[in-house]
Formats: C-alpha cells, structure tokens, sequence
C-alpha cells in the first residue's frame, strides 16, 4: 500500500495524486521510508510532500537514510474549492562514494478532516 519513487536520476522523480473533497482543514498522514542497500551511502536531496502546491514537509534523504524504521508525516493543511493535489518529489543525487540511490517508499497515506484520527 504505497508509491515508491527511484532517487538520483537526472530529473526529480514525482507522484501525484488528484482526490475530490470539499475546502476544509485537513490531516495527511504518511510514512516514508528509504530501504535497503542505499542507507550505506550518503546522498544529498530531499523528499517534499506538497498539497496544493503548499509545501507539508520536507525530509532530508540522508535522515532517511539513518533512520531504522519508517520516517512518520503528520502535517495539518488547509484545501480551498476544487480537487486536491498531493505531490511527493524525491531529488537527489548519489555521493561520490558511487553508492545506488535507491528507492523511496510512501506509505500508510491517510488525509481526513483535521481534528479526526
């Protein structure tokens, strides 16, 4: 249950997401992970989560890369009229060490009214 994006190559590698609600505040909650052979390596980039074009988060690849487990997202936003956009964007580029970049998992998405678990 996730979308998984392959990091360090020429272009950023995107996702998107289209989803019809209503304007309200909102609740994303996610978790991303980065597993496998490219936590040995050092890579610089990040991985941004954005909803309607408004950046949620941003999260560094070599903190996912040190991390052991997945790297939890919980981020309140606000939607306005028409369909909500969620974007996910890893951009990277692999340490000179020649490590693989590897790939970034997005998973467990959950978006609901803000105040509701």
């Amino acid at each position: 249950d996730g979308v998984g994006l392959a990091v360090g190559a020429t272009a950023p590698a995107e996702a998107r997401l289209s989803l019809s609600l209503p304007a309200g505040r909102y609740r994303l909650q996610a978790d991303l992970d980065l597993p496998g052979a490219a936590r040995a390596h050092s890579l610089a980039g990040a991985v941004r989560l954005r909803a309607d074009g408004q950046p949620l988060s941003a999260t560094p690849l070599a903190d996912l890369a040190h991390d052991r487990e997945a790297h939890p997202i919980d981020v309140a936003f606000t939607h306005g009229a028409g369909p909500l956009d969620v974007e996910l964007v890893a951009d990277a580029t692999p340490s000179t060490d020649g490590g693989s970049a590897g790939i970034v998992w997005l998973s467990h998405l959950r978006i609901a009214p803000a105040g509701t678990q």
